[in-house]
């Protein structure tokens, strides 16, 4: 995708059906939601362009989307995602954990 955006001259469009058509043109069209990658491809190219964005951490739940610039950090919300897969082998080690699990 990036290189078809890359080896094409146009970079401004009058709306959402122009841009479309113009991923379609570009045979885009056809790939997972195509135009949400684009547009964010996009926006990510312009702030790296003006320089916004040097030094800048990425914060995420570490899905595959957001493997993006070089800063990157794990969100610690998401950390019970780990902590609800506890299950425990004892019955020492199920009352140990199912207090933890309650609190989530």
């Amino acid at each position: 995708m990036i290189a078809r955006l890359a080896s094409h001259g146009r970079r401004r469009f009058s709306g959402g059906d122009e841009w479309r058509a113009h991923l379609e043109a570009l045979g885009i069209a056809g790939m997972k939601n195509p135009v949400k990658g684009a547009a964010e491809g996009a926006l990510r190219g312009t702030i790296c362009d003006g320089g916004r964005i040097a030094g800048t951490v990425i914060l995420s739940d570490d899905a595959g989307q957001f493997n993006v610039g070089d800063l990157h950090a794990l969100c610690w919300i998401h950390a019970e995602r780990n902590v609800s897969e506890l299950n425990g082998n004892t019955p020492y080690q199920h009352e140990q954990v199912a207090p933890a699990l309650d609190r989530m």
